[in-house]
């Protein structure tokens, strides 16, 4: 990740981004896209949480580095990561706009994140950007049933004034990811919480294992 606007004056600030939505809807794959610049066609489900951390990206005259968790999009492995709801500043709520189930489960996504965070079901102030994903799957073939999809979870997400971005983590690139993705969920936090601190979920948890530590381009971590 590089630069978007701006230039690096401070130390940067760290922006912690979790990633949740329905299994094969795509949040890994939009992670490393970002990250490594890379797409894996071998689908291998999330085993509790991930985490890739960026490299310091300058945007608006502010410094930031990003944790991009990665959460278990199965049921049988998504309460692992109950315990790291609590100290993430923006959620991206990740659908496929070929899968219809994936975009009504949107709201079973907010609504646990919400309650694990501590937080009431009704608020409006935690920042959540709705992210639709394998825009490259939509062929003449499947249009209208992909326009039904993303319509219903645009209708939705209009419920809530919640930012929405269509992409592909397949064909986008990198820095097409990190100007419209990237971007999208820096203004979304900076509006929700103007000076930068932390918004109504004061509390820090702790990750309670760290395994599987691998070293890259960036820092990565791995709990379960």
């Amino acid at each position: 990740m590089k630069s978007i606007v701006g230039s690096h004056l401070e130390t940067p600030k760290t922006l912690r981004v979790l990633f949740l939505g329905n299994g094969e809807s795509g949040k890994t794959s939009i992670i490393e896209k970002l990250v490594y610049d890379q797409f894996d066609t071998n689908y291998t489900p999330t085993i509790g949480s991930d985490c890739l951390n960026s490299q310091a990206i300058d945007y608006k005259d502010e410094s930031y580095k990003l944790q991009l968790w990665d959460n278990a999009g199965l049921e049988k492995y998504a309460s692992l990561s109950v315990a790291f709801y609590r100290d993430i500043d923006v959620v991206c709520l990740v659908f496929s706009v070929t899968d219809l189930q994936s975009a009504n489960s949107l709201n079973k996504w907010r609504e646990e994140f919400l309650i694990q965070a501590g937080l009431s079901i009704s608020t409006t102030s935690f920042p959540f950007v709705i992210v639709a994903n394998k825009t490259d799957e939509i062929t003449d073939f499947n249009r209208r049933h992909c326009e039904k999809i993303i319509n219903t979870a645009k209708s939705w997400a209009n419920q809530f004034n919640y930012p929405y971005i269509e992409l592909s983590a397949k064909n986008d690139s990198s820095s097409s990811l990190e100007t419209s993705l990237v971007g999208l969920v820096i203004d979304r936090f900076t509006s929700q919480s103007p000076d930068g601190e932390d918004h109504d979920n004061a509390e820090t948890l702790l990750p309670e294992k760290k395994k599987n530590r691998r070293f890259g381009i960036c820092d990565t971590c791995s709990v379960m």
